[in-house]
Order: structure tokens, then C-alpha cells, then sequence
């Protein structure tokens, strides 16, 4: 997984290049994402929150049984859900496509593995932070 600041690669900090177009008010996914809730100053505000991930395909975004530390948008690409039973057989859960918020479930570990079908774009935000923003903003999981 790479983590990417707008222009730029970084491994822990903020996007905050609104000048290179790749910021939250000029996001295409936008429109079909819990963060349509929100206005020009309240994306801002997220905004601040996030980093932008890449994965190739095959790449694992969460694995299951991994800490759920974080909560994720994704902007392009597609991802499978799926999990190992104890014989050994995957079985899938699910798909995730652009506009998808991924880890808003209360649980402490992900139930799930999210991996790349096709090269994936996705917001990350730390979970504290996003559940503080929440706290402030509910309307923006109404």
C-alpha cells in the first residue's frame, strides 16, 4: 500500500494540497459519499484528516482479523470482501466500489479482507479522528 499526499508521497501526514485539484471539494466521488453531507468548510475540516492511499491490484487494504483503526473512502477502483473460513475456503462477502465508506462498523477487528480487484484510490482516516469529526458533524452519517 502506498499513501500518497496529493501530488506527492508521503507515508503519515495530512493531504492538504487543495491547489493540486486532488482535495475533498474537487472529489468525484463526492457527490455519492457520506462527505456530500458536508459544506466547503466542513470538507476542510476532514480533509485535514485524511490520506490518500494507492494499491495495486491484489493489494490487501485490511486484513481479517487486523485492528479496524481506520475508516476509508474509496475514490476509484474496486475491492472484494471476503474471509477464510476454517476449512480453508474464502468466501465472499462482498464488493466495494467509488463513494464506499469502508470501517464505519463499531468493531474493534475487521471481520472482512479487503483486497484490490484493479488499482484502488481511497481516503484514510484514522478512526479517533473521524469518530471526534462525527461527534461534531453528525449529519454527515445521516
Amino acid at each position: 500500500m502506498q499513501v500518497y499526499m496529493g501530488s506527492c508521497e508521503t507515508s503519515a501526514q495530512a493531504c492538504r494540497h487543495k491547489s493540486s485539484g486532488n482535495g475533498c471539494e474537487n472529489c468525484e466521488v463526492r457527490p455519492i459519499s457520506v462527505c456530500s453531507a458536508l459544506s466547503i468548510h466542513e470538507l476542510a475540516e476532514m480533509e485535514a484528516l485524511s490520506q490518500h492511499l494507492r494499491l495495486d491490484k491484489g493489494q490487501a487494504l485490511f486484513g481479517q482479523d487486523e485492528a479496524a483503526g481506520a475508516v476509508y473512502n474509496v475514490i476509484e477502483g474496486s475491492l472484494r470482501l471476503s474471509r477464510l473460513l476454517p476449512d480453508g475456503r474464502r468466501q465472499v462477502m462482498g464488493f466495494v466500489f467509488p463513494g464506499d465508506f469502508l470501517g464505519l462498523a463499531p468493531q474493534e477487528r475487521h471481520s472482512v479482507s479487503a483486497e484490490a480487484l484493479a488499482p484502488v484510490r481511497a481516503c484514510r482516516f484514522e478512526r479517533r479522528h473521524f469518530n471526534e469529526l462525527v461527534g461534531t458533524k453528525p449529519h454527515l452519517l445521516m
